[in-house]
């Protein structure tokens, strides 16, 4: 089997088709953790495997802490963490040794499925019909429906992606990646990801083309052609959704959700200040603790409203900082143009979790296990390029 379709087959069976498909976890975390060790043997050098080990030597502790202070048990707690452990399949593709060609030819194939599921099961709302099961019900009407799917920071990477290779390479493919990642986006209607999302691709503009006509060209048409894009129906009613909510959801109102989110855990929901730095636990279905949880979203409590920091008060404070270490050394990695996208998709994952779950959301470990093993690959390729480069200016002083 050609590697970029066996990438394309893990990645899918790992989000479960996106959210489609209903394979237990339990045995999709046996086999990362077998292709963790398998990739772990083959190579011991590659530049994520610190970060990365400190994030899983987080995720061991919270179990404990877990089992100490909040009573679940310790495989319970193993259990509940299958789409944190998934990042161990960046270790797997070590093992496989796909090419770059092979990752970003899945990156194609991946961004068009996951884009065109979403708005079909976007368009399917409208009659009632739900086949993705990951997505949540509609509301009064589908054009406010706000549904994810597992593997949704696809749609961000695949705006990244699209707008990074079409501005150098010119091709429909990547207009088409981009422009149908950007619908969903707009699909999915959260404000932080609209707006960050933006930001962030003009950054990557700027970065490519520098401060010159072309980028103020660039970033002319591009905010045209959004105003454009906003003004179609469907897209229309889910602006007017977001104003309609930024009206009551601002961090001045005492009453806002987020706000009482973040007075409980600071003020009544920990049991020791050892519990916030380990963090509590991630609850396992069924138990006493996830029953506890469930009892606190009921009051509109949840700790991913706070994002990164939401997380580390389960995950505690060692995991977030392995995820914050291992995505600020791959936007500071440098790398030719033609791959810039994947350190802005890192930076923007960061910056868009403050009172979002984006980075965290499930399969988007899966995604990030590629775009890191496309880094560590891209890093091997660049430094072998100026060793031969070196050794080429030591014969040429020679003679």
């Amino acid at each position: 089997m050609k590697k970029d379709l066996l990438i394309i087959f893990g990645t899918l069976l790992l989000t479960n088709v996106f959210g489609i498909t209903k394979l237990p976890n339990t045995p999709l975390l046996i086999l990362v953790l077998v292709m963790g060790i398998l990739g772990y043997i083959e190579n011991r050098n590659s530049i994520f495997i610190k970060p990365i080990a400190v994030f899983i030597v987080g995720l061991l502790i919270s179990i404990i802490s877990c089992k100490v202070f909040r009573e679940q048990d310790y495989l319970d707690s193993f259990k509940a963490l299958p789409n944190y452990f998934f990042i161990l399949f960046y270790f797997g593709l070590i093992y496989l040794k796909p090419k770059l060609t092979d990752i970003e030819n899945a990156f194609i194939f991946l961004t068009l499925m996951f884009n065109t599921i979403y708005i079909l099961q976007f368009v399917l709302l409208q009659w009632g019909v739900v086949f993705v099961s990951s997505a949540e019900g509609s509301l009064d009407a589908a054009t406010e429906a706000r549904f994810r799917m597992a593997g949704s920071g696809l749609s961000s990477l695949g705006l990244f992606f699209g707008l990074n290779k079409f501005i150098l390479k010119k091709k429909l493919i990547y207009l088409l990646i981009l422009l149908s990642s950007l619908v969903v986006i707009l699909l999915m209607s959260f404000r932080t990801m609209i707006f960050f999302s933006s930001l962030f691709a003009f950054i990557l503009i700027f970065k490519i083309n520098g401060f010159n006509k072309k980028t103020i060209l660039w970033v002319v048409v591009s905010s045209l052609f959004f105003i454009v894009m906003l003004n179609i129906p469907v897209l229309n009613e889910k602006v007017q959704y977001m104003i309609n909510k930024q009206q009551t959801e601002t961090l001045s109102n005492k009453d806002y959700v987020r706000v009482v989110t973040m007075d409980f855990y600071l003020r009544d929901y920990f049991k020791s200040p050892w519990e916030m730095l380990f963090g509590s636990g991630q609850p396992f279905s069924k138990t006493t603790y996830y029953k506890y949880h469930e009892s606190l979203n009921a009051q509109g409590i949840y700790y991913v409203d706070w994002g990164l920091w939401g997380l580390s008060w389960v995950l505690g404070i060692l995991s977030v900082c392995g995820i914050l270490w291992y995505s600020i050394k791959a936007f500071l990695l440098k790398v030719p143009m033609l791959y810039y996208y994947l350190g802005i998709w890192f930076l923007y994952l960061v910056v868009s979790s403050i009172t979002t779950a984006e980075f965290f959301r499930a399969g988007n470990f899966v995604i990030q296990a590629l775009c890191l093993y496309a880094l560590n690959l891209i890093y091997v390729l660049v430094k072998i390029q100026l060793l031969e480069n070196e050794q080429e200016y030591i014969q040429q002083e020679k003679i």
